[in-house]
Protein backbone atom coordinates (compact mmCIF):
# COMPACT_ATOMS: atom_id res chain seq x y z
CA UNK A 1 0.00 0.00 0.00
CA UNK A 2 1.40 3.58 -0.73
CA UNK A 3 -1.60 5.67 0.46
CA UNK A 4 -5.04 6.20 0.78
CA UNK A 5 -7.31 9.50 1.61
CA UNK A 6 -10.13 10.50 4.47
CA UNK A 7 -11.89 13.87 3.71
CA UNK A 8 -14.64 15.10 5.27
CA UNK A 9 -17.82 16.51 3.12
CA UNK A 10 -20.60 14.34 1.29
CA UNK A 11 -17.77 12.05 -0.28
CA UNK A 12 -16.46 11.36 3.04
CA UNK A 13 -17.63 7.43 2.59
CA UNK A 14 -16.70 6.94 -0.98
CA UNK A 15 -13.42 8.56 -0.47
CA UNK A 16 -12.31 6.70 2.49
CA UNK A 17 -12.75 3.50 0.68
CA UNK A 18 -10.74 4.35 -2.19
CA UNK A 19 -7.09 3.46 -1.65
CA UNK A 20 -3.67 1.99 -3.54
CA UNK A 21 -2.10 -1.02 -3.76
CA UNK A 22 1.41 -2.08 -5.04
CA UNK A 23 1.20 -5.74 -6.18
CA UNK A 24 4.33 -7.18 -7.13
CA UNK A 25 2.53 -10.06 -9.15
CA UNK A 26 0.40 -7.92 -11.48
CA UNK A 27 0.10 -4.62 -12.58
CA UNK A 28 -0.74 -2.19 -9.57
CA UNK A 29 -3.74 -1.25 -8.99
CA UNK A 30 -6.33 1.08 -7.38
CA UNK A 31 -8.82 -0.84 -5.01
CA UNK A 32 -12.23 -0.23 -2.66
CA UNK A 33 -12.05 -1.03 0.34
CA UNK A 34 -15.35 -1.71 2.86
CA UNK A 35 -14.75 -0.10 5.87
CA UNK A 36 -16.94 -1.74 7.73
CA UNK A 37 -16.18 -5.78 6.28
CA UNK A 38 -12.49 -5.11 5.37
CA UNK A 39 -13.36 -6.38 2.09
CA UNK A 40 -11.51 -5.57 -0.63
CA UNK A 41 -12.54 -5.35 -4.95
CA UNK A 42 -10.41 -3.53 -7.62
CA UNK A 43 -11.06 -0.71 -9.38
CA UNK A 44 -8.84 0.06 -11.97
CA UNK A 45 -5.30 -1.78 -13.16
CA UNK A 46 -3.17 -0.71 -15.18
CA UNK A 47 -0.42 2.02 -13.40
CA UNK A 48 3.03 1.72 -12.79
CA UNK A 49 3.48 3.28 -9.82
CA UNK A 50 -0.47 4.59 -8.54
CA UNK A 51 1.12 7.65 -5.98
CA UNK A 52 -2.44 9.10 -4.65
CA UNK A 53 -5.93 9.18 -5.37
CA UNK A 54 -8.85 12.38 -5.28
CA UNK A 55 -12.36 12.60 -6.55
CA UNK A 56 -13.91 15.88 -8.02
CA UNK A 57 -17.04 16.94 -7.78
CA UNK A 58 -18.28 14.81 -10.52
CA UNK A 59 -17.35 11.58 -9.29
CA UNK A 60 -14.72 11.07 -11.37
CA UNK A 61 -11.20 9.53 -9.67
CA UNK A 62 -8.27 10.99 -10.49
CA UNK A 63 -4.53 8.99 -9.93
CA UNK A 64 -1.12 10.25 -10.19
CA UNK A 65 1.40 7.24 -11.04
CA UNK A 66 5.08 8.01 -9.69
CA UNK A 67 6.39 6.49 -12.07
CA UNK A 68 5.59 7.37 -15.68
CA UNK A 69 4.52 11.37 -14.22
CA UNK A 70 0.85 10.86 -15.52
CA UNK A 71 -2.40 12.43 -14.07
CA UNK A 72 -4.99 9.80 -14.63
CA UNK A 73 -9.03 10.26 -14.90
CA UNK A 74 -10.96 7.09 -14.04
CA UNK A 75 -15.13 7.05 -14.71
CA UNK A 76 -16.00 4.17 -12.67
CA UNK A 77 -18.66 3.89 -13.97
CA UNK A 78 -18.34 2.82 -17.39
CA UNK A 79 -15.91 -0.66 -18.46
CA UNK A 80 -12.61 -0.95 -16.92
CA UNK A 81 -11.12 -0.64 -19.98
CA UNK A 82 -12.41 2.86 -21.55
CA UNK A 83 -12.48 4.27 -18.07
CA UNK A 84 -9.05 5.55 -17.83
CA UNK A 85 -7.98 8.59 -19.75
CA UNK A 86 -4.72 10.14 -19.26
CA UNK A 87 -4.76 13.85 -18.90
CA UNK A 88 -1.69 15.00 -18.67
CA UNK A 89 1.51 13.79 -18.21
CA UNK A 90 4.15 16.08 -16.28
CA UNK A 91 7.35 14.18 -15.11
CA UNK A 92 7.94 10.95 -12.95
CA UNK A 93 7.93 11.84 -9.23
CA UNK A 94 4.56 12.86 -8.90
CA UNK A 95 3.64 11.96 -5.58
CA UNK A 96 0.12 13.41 -4.16
CA UNK A 97 -2.76 15.36 -5.93
CA UNK A 98 -5.99 17.66 -4.39
CA UNK A 99 -8.91 20.09 -5.84
CA UNK A 100 -9.44 23.28 -4.65
CA UNK A 101 -13.38 24.78 -4.40
CA UNK A 102 -13.46 25.39 -7.77
CA UNK A 103 -12.81 22.27 -9.48
CA UNK A 104 -8.64 23.11 -9.99
CA UNK A 105 -6.46 20.29 -10.38
CA UNK A 106 -2.89 20.75 -8.22
CA UNK A 107 0.05 18.32 -8.66
CA UNK A 108 2.78 17.80 -6.40
CA UNK A 109 6.62 16.13 -7.86
CA UNK A 110 8.70 15.58 -4.90
CA UNK A 111 11.72 14.56 -7.19
CA UNK A 112 11.16 18.23 -8.93
CA UNK A 113 10.28 19.96 -5.44
CA UNK A 114 7.11 21.00 -7.77
CA UNK A 115 3.84 21.97 -7.53
CA UNK A 116 1.79 22.07 -11.08
CA UNK A 117 -1.45 23.47 -11.64
CA UNK A 118 -3.67 21.00 -14.09
CA UNK A 119 -6.32 21.93 -16.18
CA UNK A 120 -8.36 18.75 -16.20
CA UNK A 121 -10.10 19.60 -19.79
CA UNK A 122 -7.02 20.33 -22.16
CA UNK A 123 -4.76 18.65 -19.74
CA UNK A 124 -2.22 21.82 -20.43
CA UNK A 125 0.49 21.83 -17.07
CA UNK A 126 1.12 25.30 -15.37
CA UNK A 127 4.45 25.11 -13.10
CA UNK A 128 3.83 26.97 -9.82
CA UNK A 129 7.08 26.12 -8.21
CA UNK A 130 9.70 24.09 -9.34
CA UNK A 131 13.18 23.44 -8.02
CA UNK A 132 16.56 22.05 -9.74
CA UNK A 133 16.64 19.60 -6.31
CA UNK A 134 14.88 18.17 -4.28
CA UNK A 135 16.44 16.84 -0.65
CA UNK A 136 20.74 17.19 -1.22
CA UNK A 137 22.02 15.41 1.04
CA UNK A 138 25.15 12.91 0.27
CA UNK A 139 27.45 14.88 -2.35
CA UNK A 140 30.96 13.94 -3.78
CA UNK A 141 33.14 15.25 -5.97
CA UNK A 142 34.96 13.45 -8.88
CA UNK A 143 36.72 14.63 -11.86
CA UNK A 144 36.85 12.81 -14.99
CA UNK A 145 38.53 14.07 -18.46
CA UNK A 146 39.59 17.39 -16.51
CA UNK A 147 35.87 17.97 -16.29
CA UNK A 148 34.95 19.01 -12.48
CA UNK A 149 31.29 17.20 -11.35
CA UNK A 150 29.60 17.21 -8.28
CA UNK A 151 27.60 14.01 -7.61
CA UNK A 152 24.73 14.47 -5.39
CA UNK A 153 22.53 12.11 -3.15
CA UNK A 154 19.30 14.12 -3.81
CA UNK A 155 17.00 11.40 -2.14
CA UNK A 156 14.00 11.56 -4.30
CA UNK A 157 16.68 11.28 -7.55
CA UNK A 158 20.43 11.40 -8.32
CA UNK A 159 22.17 13.98 -9.84
CA UNK A 160 25.63 15.72 -11.15
CA UNK A 161 26.49 19.34 -11.50
CA UNK A 162 28.80 20.33 -13.88
CA UNK A 163 31.03 23.04 -12.11
CA UNK A 164 31.96 24.59 -15.72
CA UNK A 165 28.95 25.35 -16.66
CA UNK A 166 26.55 25.16 -13.63
CA UNK A 167 24.59 23.07 -15.23
CA UNK A 168 21.94 20.17 -13.23
CA UNK A 169 21.67 16.79 -15.07
CA UNK A 170 19.14 14.20 -13.30
CA UNK A 171 20.72 10.76 -13.64
CA UNK A 172 17.45 8.88 -11.96
CA UNK A 173 14.50 9.64 -10.36
CA UNK A 174 12.82 7.57 -7.55
CA UNK A 175 10.12 5.29 -9.01
CA UNK A 176 11.15 6.27 -12.05
CA UNK A 177 10.64 2.67 -14.88
CA UNK A 178 14.21 0.74 -14.76
CA UNK A 179 15.63 3.13 -12.23
CA UNK A 180 15.07 0.83 -9.23
CA UNK A 181 16.27 3.72 -6.75
CA UNK A 182 16.61 3.81 -2.78
CA UNK A 183 16.14 7.53 -1.62
CA UNK A 184 19.73 7.78 -1.27
CA UNK A 185 21.39 9.84 1.02
CA UNK A 186 25.08 9.43 0.54
CA UNK A 187 26.76 9.33 -2.83
CA UNK A 188 30.95 7.61 -3.75
CA UNK A 189 32.06 7.89 -7.39
CA UNK A 190 34.86 6.27 -9.09
CA UNK A 191 36.00 5.72 -12.23
CA UNK A 192 33.62 2.71 -12.84
CA UNK A 193 30.73 3.08 -10.36
CA UNK A 194 28.45 5.58 -8.49
CA UNK A 195 27.68 3.75 -4.94
CA UNK A 196 25.14 5.47 -3.29
CA UNK A 197 23.40 4.77 0.47
CA UNK A 198 19.92 4.99 2.18
CA UNK A 199 20.21 5.51 5.77
CA UNK A 200 16.31 4.57 5.62
CA UNK A 201 16.01 1.79 3.75
CA UNK A 202 19.25 -0.08 4.52
CA UNK A 203 20.34 -0.64 1.68
CA UNK A 204 23.61 0.19 -0.43
CA UNK A 205 23.95 -0.09 -4.46
CA UNK A 206 26.22 -0.18 -6.95
CA UNK A 207 25.47 1.23 -10.48
CA UNK A 208 27.70 1.96 -13.49
CA UNK A 209 28.62 5.28 -14.49
CA UNK A 210 25.62 4.98 -17.09
CA UNK A 211 23.69 3.97 -14.19
CA UNK A 212 22.76 0.65 -14.68
CA UNK A 213 22.48 -1.01 -11.19
CA UNK A 214 24.69 -4.33 -10.90
CA UNK A 215 24.92 -5.13 -7.16
CA UNK A 216 22.35 -3.94 -4.50
CA UNK A 217 22.99 -4.91 -0.72
CA UNK A 218 19.94 -5.12 1.74
CA UNK A 219 19.34 -5.47 5.29
CA UNK A 220 22.10 -2.93 6.54
CA UNK A 221 21.71 -0.47 9.92
CA UNK A 222 20.93 2.95 8.56
CA UNK A 223 23.99 2.74 6.49
CA UNK A 224 25.41 6.54 6.11
CA UNK A 225 28.34 7.46 3.83
CA UNK A 226 30.48 4.89 1.85
CA UNK A 227 33.65 4.74 -0.28
CA UNK A 228 34.87 1.72 -2.97
CA UNK A 229 38.48 0.91 -2.73
CA UNK A 230 40.22 -0.01 -5.82
CA UNK A 231 39.59 -3.61 -4.78
CA UNK A 232 36.33 -3.44 -5.57
CA UNK A 233 35.53 -4.05 -1.77
CA UNK A 234 33.19 -1.49 -0.10
CA UNK A 235 33.61 0.90 2.95
CA UNK A 236 30.09 1.60 4.95
CA UNK A 237 29.56 3.39 8.22
CA UNK A 238 26.52 1.88 9.72
CA UNK A 239 24.95 4.38 11.91
CA UNK A 240 22.79 2.60 13.81
CA UNK A 241 25.22 -0.14 14.82
CA UNK A 242 28.11 1.80 15.83
CA UNK A 243 30.15 -0.15 13.02
CA UNK A 244 32.02 0.45 9.84
CA UNK A 245 31.88 -2.91 7.87
CA UNK A 246 34.02 -3.90 4.61
CA UNK A 247 31.66 -5.64 2.24
CA UNK A 248 33.51 -7.65 0.07
CA UNK A 249 33.06 -10.90 -2.32
CA UNK A 250 30.45 -11.27 -5.09
CA UNK A 251 27.85 -9.08 -4.92
CA UNK A 252 29.58 -8.03 -1.67
CA UNK A 253 27.70 -11.47 0.47
CA UNK A 254 30.71 -11.78 2.81
CA UNK A 255 31.00 -8.58 5.44
CA UNK A 256 33.77 -7.85 7.99
CA UNK A 257 33.41 -5.49 10.89
CA UNK A 258 36.49 -2.91 11.15
CA UNK A 259 34.92 -1.56 14.50
CA UNK A 260 32.01 -1.84 15.72
CA UNK A 261 32.11 0.58 19.34
CA UNK A 262 31.10 4.25 17.32
CA UNK A 263 28.51 6.19 19.10
CA UNK A 264 26.53 6.99 15.19
CA UNK A 265 29.21 7.24 12.49
CA UNK A 266 28.11 8.98 9.61
CA UNK A 267 31.01 10.71 7.78
CA UNK A 268 33.44 8.70 6.43
CA UNK A 269 36.81 9.79 3.47
CA UNK A 270 39.29 7.37 2.30
CA UNK A 271 42.94 8.41 2.41
CA UNK A 272 44.30 8.05 -1.05
CA UNK A 273 46.80 5.35 0.58
CA UNK A 274 43.92 3.30 0.70
CA UNK A 275 45.15 1.92 4.06
CA UNK A 276 42.96 3.86 6.46
CA UNK A 277 40.35 6.11 6.60
CA UNK A 278 38.69 9.10 8.72
CA UNK A 279 35.20 8.70 10.43
CA UNK A 280 33.09 11.51 12.06
CA UNK A 281 31.14 9.74 15.49
CA UNK A 282 27.76 11.87 15.71
CA UNK A 283 27.08 10.56 19.12
CA UNK A 284 30.55 11.48 20.88
CA UNK A 285 31.93 14.42 19.17
CA UNK A 286 34.91 12.68 17.49
CA UNK A 287 37.25 11.86 14.25
CA UNK A 288 38.74 8.80 14.12
CA UNK A 289 41.11 7.38 12.12
CA UNK A 290 41.04 3.77 11.47
CA UNK A 291 43.30 0.99 9.53
CA UNK A 292 41.52 -0.77 7.65
CA UNK A 293 43.59 -3.97 7.86
CA UNK A 294 44.05 -4.27 11.59
CA UNK A 295 40.69 -2.01 12.93
CA UNK A 296 43.33 0.09 14.96
CA UNK A 297 41.74 3.41 16.41
CA UNK A 298 43.40 6.89 16.53
CA UNK A 299 41.66 9.99 17.72
CA UNK A 300 42.44 12.59 15.53
CA UNK A 301 39.48 15.28 17.63
CA UNK A 302 37.34 14.96 19.86
CA UNK A 303 34.60 17.52 21.06
CA UNK A 304 32.71 18.62 17.82
CA UNK A 305 29.39 18.55 18.02
CA UNK A 306 27.41 16.62 16.10
CA UNK A 307 29.76 15.52 13.24
CA UNK A 308 28.39 14.65 9.87
CA UNK A 309 29.80 14.78 6.87
CA UNK A 310 33.43 14.74 6.20
CA UNK A 311 35.81 15.20 3.00
CA UNK A 312 39.71 15.16 2.59
CA UNK A 313 41.20 18.27 0.81
CA UNK A 314 44.39 17.88 -2.00
CA UNK A 315 46.47 19.43 0.68
CA UNK A 316 45.57 16.56 3.49
CA UNK A 317 42.86 18.80 5.40
CA UNK A 318 39.95 17.21 6.43
CA UNK A 319 37.07 19.37 6.08
CA UNK A 320 34.17 18.69 8.76
CA UNK A 321 30.09 19.63 8.78
CA UNK A 322 29.59 20.25 12.16
CA UNK A 323 26.10 20.73 12.38
CA UNK A 324 25.44 20.97 15.87
CA UNK A 325 27.57 24.03 16.16
CA UNK A 326 26.39 24.85 12.69
CA UNK A 327 30.09 25.28 11.72
CA UNK A 328 32.01 24.18 8.72
CA UNK A 329 35.79 23.23 10.06
CA UNK A 330 39.16 22.34 9.09
CA UNK A 331 40.81 19.95 10.95
CA UNK A 332 44.76 18.92 10.09
CA UNK A 333 45.20 15.40 10.93
CA UNK A 334 49.03 15.78 11.50
CA UNK A 335 49.37 18.66 13.68
CA UNK A 336 45.50 17.97 15.84
CA UNK A 337 44.16 21.44 15.17
CA UNK A 338 41.36 22.90 13.53
CA UNK A 339 40.78 25.98 12.41
CA UNK A 340 36.84 27.49 11.67
CA UNK A 341 36.18 27.90 7.75
CA UNK A 342 32.50 29.27 8.40
CA UNK A 343 29.96 29.57 10.91
CA UNK A 344 26.13 29.92 11.35
CA UNK A 345 25.45 28.05 8.32
CA UNK A 346 22.05 26.46 7.17
CA UNK A 347 22.56 22.93 8.85
CA UNK A 348 21.52 20.84 11.37
CA UNK A 349 18.22 20.36 10.48
CA UNK A 350 16.07 18.79 13.75
CA UNK A 351 14.50 15.17 13.09
CA UNK A 352 10.80 15.06 13.34
CA UNK A 353 9.61 12.94 16.16
CA UNK A 354 9.37 9.85 15.38
CA UNK A 355 12.71 10.03 13.54
CA UNK A 356 16.11 9.72 15.03
CA UNK A 357 18.99 11.93 14.31
CA UNK A 358 20.75 12.43 11.54
CA UNK A 359 17.64 13.29 9.71
CA UNK A 360 19.12 14.46 6.68
CA UNK A 361 23.25 14.15 6.51
CA UNK A 362 25.07 17.97 5.97
CA UNK A 363 27.68 16.81 3.62
CA UNK A 364 30.85 18.37 2.24
CA UNK A 365 33.00 17.91 -0.87
CA UNK A 366 35.94 19.88 -2.30
CA UNK A 367 36.86 20.30 -6.12
CA UNK A 368 40.46 20.04 -7.48
CA UNK A 369 41.13 23.88 -6.82
CA UNK A 370 40.21 23.69 -3.49
CA UNK A 371 36.48 25.00 -3.42
CA UNK A 372 34.75 23.37 -0.67
CA UNK A 373 30.95 22.13 -1.27
CA UNK A 374 28.17 21.84 1.57
CA UNK A 375 24.77 20.46 1.19
CA UNK A 376 22.16 22.35 3.53
CA UNK A 377 19.67 20.53 4.99
CA UNK A 378 17.89 23.83 6.21
CA UNK A 379 17.87 25.42 2.75
CA UNK A 380 17.64 22.72 0.63
CA UNK A 381 20.66 24.49 -1.20
CA UNK A 382 23.68 23.88 -2.07
CA UNK A 383 26.45 26.29 -1.15
CA UNK A 384 29.83 26.88 -2.30
CA UNK A 385 32.97 28.42 -0.54
CA UNK A 386 35.08 30.34 -2.76
CA UNK A 387 38.74 28.95 -3.03
CA UNK A 388 40.47 31.31 -1.22
CA UNK A 389 38.02 33.75 0.58
CA UNK A 390 35.47 30.87 1.78
CA UNK A 391 32.94 33.19 1.12
CA UNK A 392 30.29 30.99 0.61
CA UNK A 393 27.33 31.54 -2.09
CA UNK A 394 24.41 29.06 -3.19
CA UNK A 395 24.63 27.24 -6.41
Amino acid sequence: MVGFMVLCGSKVRQIAEMLLEINTNSSEKVVKINVDTGELKDVVYGFETPAAVAFDEEGLLWVVDAATGEVVSVDLEIDERRAKRVVAKILPGLDNLSFDSRGTLYVTNTAQNAVYRVDVKSGEVQTIIDSLLSVPSGIFFYQENRKDTLYIADFYAYRLIDLKEMEVQTLGIQYEKGVRLEYPTAVFVNQKHIVMSSLYTGIVQVRTKKGKLIAQVKGLASPCQIAELDNGNLLVAEYSSGSVLLLHGQNYINKRVIVNDLHGPVGLALNPCQKFFYVSEYGAGKIWRIHIETGHKMLIYAGLNKPEGISLTPKGSLLVAEVGAQRLLSIHPSRLTRDIIAENLPIGLPAPEGFSPPFILSSVAVDSAGCIYLSSDLKNTILKFECESHDKEDL
